[in-house]
C-alpha cells in the first residue's frame, strides 16, 4: 500500500518532522525511482556554472542547496498533511512507537 492508502484509511503514520525532511529529500523526493527522475535534456549545471536556477524551479536534487531543501520540505505532503505522528529524533520515535503500542 502506499502512503496516501494508508492516510486515506486513517492508519497512524509516524514520519519525520518538517525539520528533518531536507535529509530525505536531499536524494531525491522518495524512493521510488520510476517516479525520482529528470526529463530528457532538462540537466542542472554542474557546480563550476554556479548560475543555478532558483528553488522555485525545482531543484532538489544533489546541487539544491540546505535552503531550497527547506523550501521543498515545508510544501511536501508530509509536512502539509493534518494527523500524521511527527517525530524529530529516535527517541521520539521510539516513544511514540511505545504510546501508539500501548493497548486501550
Amino acid at each position: 500500500l502506499t502512503f496516501y492508502e494508508l492516510y486515506s484509511m486513517g492508519i497512524p503514520l509516524l514520519v519525520p518532522a518538517e525539520s528533518m525532511l531536507p535529509l530525505f529529500f536531499f536524494s531525491s523526493y522518495g524512493n521510488v525511482r520510476e517516479v525520482a527522475h529528470q526529463r530528457p535534456g532538462w540537466t542542472v549545471p554542474s557546480s563550476s556554472h554556479r548560475k543555478l536556477p532558483p528553488a522555485a524551479w525545482g531543484r532538489w536534487h544533489k546541487e539544491g542547496s540546505l535552503g531550497e531543501l527547506r523550501f521543498w520540505a515545508a510544501l511536501s505532503d508530509l509536512a502539509r498533511l493534518p494527523h500524521l505522528l511527527r517525530w524529530s529524533s529516535v527517541a521520539e520515535l521510539v516513544l511514540q512507537l511505545a504510546i501508539e503500542n500501548t493497548p486501550r
